[in-house]
């Protein structure tokens, strides 16, 4: 393990994504009140103006808004709590994205009990890998660490 670097997932998210959006500009994120857990910069914001998107606490309507820029040939990430994507927007992830398989990457930070600790039970979820994997046209991949990502 020595000389391994050790790095958050959401850092190695947004690195991963910054790439993806400097090669290809029909690559945008939806973001639902949750700019600051991915740890996106002002830099970030201004570099990709007109790229990002934040919906604010609607987690609903992130889905949708993702689910209608693919539907213009957009590569879309969607990003908030894991659990908040599985659990309060489950019928449009089924309904907008999974059931017409539209090509949308949702990207959930603090899956399972993560973030419980400091976020408290608004953010712990037992169910909601079990949820998400059960909607036909969803696949599920849950990296290990910021290498996997």
């Amino acid at each position: 393990m020595s000389g391994m670097r050790m790095e958050s997932t959401r850092v190695a998210f947004l690195e991963t994504l910054t790439e993806l959006m400097e090669a290809d500009p029909k690559t945008v994120v939806v973001f639902a009140d949750s700019v600051k857990v991915f740890r996106a910069t002002a830099e970030f914001l201004q570099k990709f103006a007109g790229r990002v998107f934040d919906v604010g606490i609607a987690e609903q309507n992130m889905v949708a808004t993702a689910a209608g820029l693919a539907t213009c040939g957009l590569t879309v990430f969607a990003a908030t709590y894991a659990g908040f994507i599985t659990m309060r927007a489950c019928e449009q992830v089924r309904t907008f994205v999974g059931y017409p398989g539209l090509n949308v990457k949702f990207i959930g930070a603090n899956a399972g009990i993560f973030g419980g600790e400091r976020e408290g039970v608004t953010h712990q979820f037992f169910e909601d890998l079990a949820i998400v994997r059960s909607i036909p046209g969803v696949t599920v991949v849950v990296p290990a660490d910021a290498a996997e990502v």
